[in-house]
């Protein structure tokens, strides 16, 4: 799993994120439906 920073159809810039525990917090986040609190403003 990663992310691609994509201009112009050229990968800029690409982060795997199977490193760590971020994207498995995140994924479990996600998929229980907890998107996290609204920006206060």
């Amino acid at each position: 799993m990663a992310v691609r920073l994509v201009e112009g159809g050229r990968t800029v810039h690409e982060l795997p994120l199977a490193e760590g525990d971020g994207m498995c917090a995140g994924y479990h986040g996600w998929a229980a439906g907890d998107f996290g609190d609204a920006p206060q403003r």
